[in-house]
């Protein structure tokens, strides 16, 4: 199986913005840090994907495979935030969800071929 870079980036957006508004929906309602980190996230991945070189970049200034590897790490730190700063009995269920997507989607994505 494999993930269209047009898809992909779509899905970015839509991961981004909902991490940046997630702390915000009624009923999660994280602790402070919790919300911090998982804003900041969010900003930076709405950040490298409006860099990115694909089909809804804006700057077209980072490569898909470079893209590729910061959504690896990004979905890994996403998936272990919770632990490393202690707030895993507030909001880890969807982080680890939305860390293990970026992770996956990482590896499925189909990487354009320059002609």
């Amino acid at each position: 199986m494999e993930l269209a870079t047009k898809t992909h980036a779509l899905l970015d957006y839509f991961i981004g913005i909902l991490l940046m508004i997630l702390p915000l929906i009624p009923g999660v309602e994280p602790d402070r840090s919790a919300a911090l980190i998982v804003m900041c996230t969010g900003l930076f991945m709405l950040s490298y994907n409006l860099a990115t070189d694909y089909e809804f970049g804006l700057l077209n200034v980072i490569p898909v495979q470079s893209h590729l590897m910061l959504d690896f790490f990004a979905g890994t730190f996403l998936a272990f935030s919770p632990w490393l700063f202690g707030f895993a009995d507030s909001i880890s269920l969807p982080l680890v969800i939305l860390g293990v997507y970026h992770m996956v989607t990482s590896f499925i994505t189909q990487i354009p071929t320059k002609a």
